[in-house]
């Protein structure tokens, strides 16, 4: 009917780093929708981000346990190939090590940030 109020409508906006198309899309919806844009932490932006404890294990074993792993590589070989073969075994499982702290820190990132779009929805 003419006379009925128009429903408003709520949006759940996640933006990033920059804001694209969304200033567009609030000025063409303005009128009927209701934006909610809950604020999600990303790096460089505030220090939230930093509290990841993936974070804390990729410097540790970066900064400690790698440098630590090419130091032993001389003391346990007896010759110089030896010791670039324990070297490149070393490195190569630190690929891998390095791929699964850097996976676990993003998936630590987005539970975070799910965290925070719930308790948006919540509200």
């Amino acid at each position: 009917s003419k006379g009925a109020p128009r429903r408003r409508y709520r949006v759940l906006i996640l933006g990033g780093w920059s804001p694209g198309p969304l200033d567009i899309i609030y000025s063409r919806f303005n009128a009927d929708v209701d934006f909610e844009e809950p604020t999600i932490p990303m790096p460089p932006s505030g220090i939230r981000w930093c509290f990841n404890p993936f974070l804390v294990l990729l410097l540790l074993y970066s900064f400690f346990a790698l440098p630590f792993f090419m130091k032993e590589a001389e003391d346990l070989a007896d010759s110089e190939a030896l010791v670039w073969v324990l070297r490149g075994a070393a490195l190569l499982l630190s690929l891998l090590i390095l791929r699964v702290l850097v996976a676990g820190l993003v998936w630590f990132s987005i539970r975070d940030a799910l965290g925070v779009v719930h308790s948006k929805i919540q509200s």
